[in-house]
């Protein structure tokens, strides 16, 4: 199997990438399932990385590769392909070997900054940075569709240890995780409009929305970090701005919550009656390349890809 998504074993249980989500969809046990004509079977739960081994039986190699190297990894004979590469996509529906399955949308990239804008503000202002961002995504996206969960944040409680922000420095980086190309296209898009000044409005719609992305102007850089220089970064909230996947549907909103306000917990002090200040963007989907007669699958609600085992005759592998 391979995941041509970012996958840090150390967080496989947060979910943060398609890899990790993968990971944690097998590592967790599960009822048994009923195919068609009634069958049962079982689903697998055991995963072995370079880095990673969970404690189930049967065993299935799974390995995070370059987005670049995912067509030879068709070629090279693997069985179970997750990318969201439009090129590699339509080369695998191109093979009689190959089925090609979207996967649900299941995480929407968002900008969160400490001067957030105003939830009041225009649809219009909001469908217009959409749109200037739309191509800047190198994958199946479309515009992020409401309902959001964290729209409706106000009917949690702020989770122990949440504070406003001390007085901070600002830096004019834009940062994300490094490995994550949607946040790069995103993060590289909204720097080139804070640097420009043209006659499509930019400067009215950043001021309005991003004020200080706006008001970095040419000093903004994207900025591209490992996971845990991105853990601090996002903890301090120094940077003009953040770009990050959300996971689009939750059974827990009020959990889900708790762990962006500890991650982010500036994002506290700027809580309203209507909820986070986040700006939601695009919503971009993975799709899974499976070779014929070798892997059986299920997808969860969520998006999140299970393993089967007796399906396809060749023990799930």
């Amino acid at each position: 199997m391979a995941l041509s998504s970012a996958f840090d074993a150390a967080a496989q249980h947060q979910r943060r990438t398609t890899g990790e989500a993968f990971a944690v969809a097998q590592s967790i046990e599960t009822l048994p399932g009923v195919a068609c004509g009634g069958r049962i079977y079982r689903q697998l739960a055991r995963i072995s990385s370079a880095e990673v081994i969970t404690n189930a039986a049967p065993f299935v190699r799974v390995r995070s590769i370059d987005a670049s190297t995912a067509r030879d990894a068709l070629d090279a004979g693997v069985d179970l392909l997750v990318t969201d590469d439009p090129a590699v996509v339509s080369y695998a529906a191109q093979r009689d070997d190959f089925l090609t399955l979207p996967l649900p949308w299941d995480r929407t990239y968002v900008v969160l900054t400490s001067e957030s804008a105003r939830l009041d503000v225009s649809a219009t202002l909001h469908l217009t940075l959409v749109g200037w961002l739309a191509d800047a995504v190198r994958a199946d996206s479309r515009i992020a569709q409401r309902p959001f969960w964290w729209e409706s944040s106000n009917q949690c409680s702020s989770p122990v240890g949440t504070r406003p922000p001390a007085p901070a420095r600002a830096s004019s980086r834009v940062v994300y995780q490094s490995g994550d190309r949607a946040a790069e296209g995103i993060a590289e898009r909204l720097v080139a409009l804070a640097g420009s000044r043209s006659a499509r409005g930019e400067d009215s719609v950043l001021g309005t929305l991003l004020p200080r992305l706006s008001q970095a102007g040419a000093r903004a850089t994207a900025a591209a970090i490992g996971p845990s220089a991105f853990a601090a970064a996002l903890q301090s909230g120094d940077d003009v701005a953040y770009v990050l996947p959300l996971p689009r549907f939750t059974v827990a909103p009020c959990q889900e919550l708790a762990m962006l306000l500890r991650a982010a917990p500036w994002l506290e002090s700027a809580r309203t009656g209507g909820g986070l200040p986040v700006i939601s963007l695009i919503e971009p989907r993975s799709h899974a390349l499976v070779r014929r007669g070798r892997v059986g699958l299920s997808v969860d609600a969520d998006g999140s890809l299970r393993l089967l085992d007796g399906v396809s005759g060749k023990n799930g592998r």
